[in-house]
């Protein structure tokens, strides 16, 4: 189940710590409306988040995958994060796949699912699910709060397609806040001697746990708001 905010104040009357966590949540409701059977029929066995600017939406579809993951008596889902930025090169993704990215069990049929906060012309995810098949054996569907008009005309939306990978979308129509804003996730990635690393943005111990239960927080609130939406008739049993 989902962790109860235990002030005893309604989630319907919380609010956000972070202003552009309200904007996520009618997206992230509907793409969890659409991965709700699958996350029931095991279809993923690994989400894969894409640094920085995704960790939010990420750690919201673990949550809501956990809840109906729990109800069923599974483990929660295995989740990393990857730096798929256009400014990382093959070789980079490369390295963190062989470190962070388990084997595939080629007999288990399970996929992955890549989420990214916005999909402007579709490559980085292109890439991304090509090297995850060629260097891992995983085949991999992908999660978008949105897609650009570059992204509908262009030819990544046709290898997608070939890669038979299944593009959800939240149908935002243009590019979230957190697109830009690193401060909302707290984490942001740097540059230093060809190397780019994600590191806190605040500069003390105290200054990022702040970030980290403020957003622990926002993430949390934003899985229950989600899981009434989704399962209204669950949350009125339980209310009675």
């Amino acid at each position: 189940m989902v962790d109860v905010i235990k002030d005893g104040t309604p989630e319907s009357q919380r609010i956000y710590a972070r202003r552009e966590m309200e904007e996520l949540e009618a997206p992230l409701a509907k793409l969890c409306g659409q991965l709700a059977e699958g996350f029931r029929e095991g279809k993923y066995a690994l989400i894969i988040g894409d640094d920085t600017s995704g960790r939010i939406p990420t750690l919201v579809i673990r949550g809501f995958a956990n809840h109906l993951r729990k109800q069923q008596g599974q483990r929660e889902i295995p989740t990393i994060f990857l730096d798929l930025s256009k400014d990382t090169d093959v070789m980079g993704i490369a390295d963190q796949l062989k470190k962070r990215v388990p084997e595939s069990d080629s007999r288990s049929g399970n996929r992955a699912l890549l989420v990214t906060e916005w999909m402007n012309s579709g490559g980085t995810m292109a890439r991304a699910l090509q090297m995850l098949s060629d260097r891992k054996g995983i085949a991999a569907d992908v999660v978008t709060l949105g897609t650009s008009p570059v992204y509908d005309r262009g030819f990544h939306k046709q290898e997608l397609s070939y890669r038979s990978a299944e593009v959800f979308s939240g149908d935002l129509k243009m590019s979230p806040s957190i697109y830009q804003n690193v401060a909302v996730s707290g984490l942001m990635g740097e540059w230093k001697d060809g190397t780019r690393t994600i590191k806190p943005i605040a500069r003390t111990f105290r200054g990022y746990q702040k970030w980290v239960n403020e957003s622990r927080g926002d993430v949390n609130l934003m899985v229950q708001r989600i899981v009434a939406q989704v399962f209204p008739t669950e949350q009125t049993q339980q209310a009675a």
